[in-house]
């Protein structure tokens, strides 16, 4: 039976890990839960307190980075509040609407459309929509980097 559990938790930290790069899914916390709960079933041998705290922190950062990374790209390509707004609202109702595809273009089109509203033309507010989307991307690598690292410290105890 505990080896039935080690590779359930295995099996879901490796999900959790994909789920930073899913929408659908909440990665990190996903990865988290789980060594909190295998270290409880372990009696915390394996993964240590110390292991939850480094563990605690990639999770922390990679929730910042999913906040802010949209904006910081949308704010490099000189958006207003208008264009982060609209992403942020894009983002939401993109997501509602169409899944996975609207998670990914609902905030292009919002920044966009709030750039648009704030009075910027067209060419200005698809340059406010591409940096939205870049800093999007640039974001989910760094967190899938992240979420890697708190999945192959995880393996790397439990299997030890």
């Amino acid at each position: 039976m505990e080896q039935v559990i080690l590779w359930i938790s295995v099996i879901i930290v490796i999900i959790g890990a994909l789920g930073t790069i899913l929408p659908v899914l909440p990665g990190a916390p996903l990865i988290f839960v789980t060594a909190i709960l295998y270290g409880w079933y372990e009696e915390f041998n394996k993964i240590t307190p110390l292991t939850l705290v480094a563990m605690f922190v990639l999770m922390a950062l990679v929730m910042v980075i999913d906040y802010v990374s949209g904006s910081l790209g949308a704010k490099k390509y000189g958006a207003t509040k208008s264009g982060i707004w609209g992403s942020l609202i894009g983002g939401v109702i993109g997501f509602m609407l169409f899944n996975v595809p609207g998670i990914i273009l609902g905030p292009l089109v919002g920044a966009v459309i709030g750039e648009i509203i704030a009075g910027k033309n067209i060419t200005e507010a698809s340059k406010v929509g591409i940096g939205t989307l870049l800093g999007m991307a640039v974001g989910s690598a760094v967190k899938f980097s992240f979420a890697i690292a708190m999945a192959v410290l995880y393996i790397t105890k439990v299997l030890s």
